[in-house]
This record gives C-alpha cells, structure tokens and sequence, in this order.
C-alpha cells in the first residue's frame, strides 16, 4: 500500500495546525528581535508546543501526511523541549 506524500494538508486540523505553528513561531521571532509583542515568551512557546502536537495527532489519527505537518510536528517538539529546558533552568 503506498502512500502518497502532498506538499500541503487535505485535512482541517492540519491546516490549523500549520497555521497556528507558524503564527507562534513568527511571534517568537518578532520577540526575540526586541519588537514589542504583548505576550510573554512561555505563552508563545505554549501555542507552539500545542499545534505541534495537534499537527503530530493530524499525521497519526487522520493519515495526512503532509510535508509541512511534518515540518510543523518536529517545530512543535522543539518547542517542548525549549519549554522544558526553560522551566528546568530559568535564567
């Protein structure tokens, strides 16, 4: 049975998904470049973290494999592990 990688989501909830990790990471590179964004960093890394793993779930659940699901899955994972590494050593 092959199956067929796309370039873009055929699902909802991937698009979404894409989305919603863009938009964060966008945000955290806004804010890092010291450009006024009204929302702390652990927030933003919390949306990151999020649609990360909902785009992990549209590749499992849903079988939308999807380049940019991939792309925003591992984000997503990189952002849990940034997280994790800012709760266990805040500077």
């Amino acid at each position: 049975m092959k199956r067929k990688i796309y370039f873009y989501p055929k699902t909802k909830i991937g698009k979404v998904s894409i989305y919603g990790v863009l938009i964060g990471f966008l945000l955290l590179i806004m804010k890092t470049n010291n450009i006024l964004i009204p929302f702390p960093t652990m927030i933003l890394m919390g949306l990151i973290c999020i649609f990360g793993i909902t785009s992990f779930f549209s590749i499992i659940k849903n079988k939308d494999y999807a380049l940019l699901l991939f792309v925003s899955s591992i984000i997503g994972i990189l952002g849990i592990l940034f997280t994790i590494g800012e709760i266990l050593y805040p500077h």
